[in-house]
């Protein structure tokens, strides 16, 4: 799956643009909800606009 991910001022997601099904675009506030099959297993790094920094 190719995705583009675009993110609000303070850093947290907004939209997730699915390159492969136009009609699969996903809103970050979507997330979760019944018959969202978008999950963030797998893509934890683009969750926020921040890196994930190693403890």
């Amino acid at each position: 799956m190719k995705y583009v991910f675009e993110y609000n001022e303070d850093g947290s997601c907004f939209i997730i643009h699915n390159y492969q099904d136009p009609q699969g675009d996903i809103f970050g506030w979507d997330i979760g909800k019944p018959g969202i099959k978008f999950t963030w297993q797998g893509f934890e790094y683009y969750k926020n606009a921040e890196p994930i920094i190693p403890i």
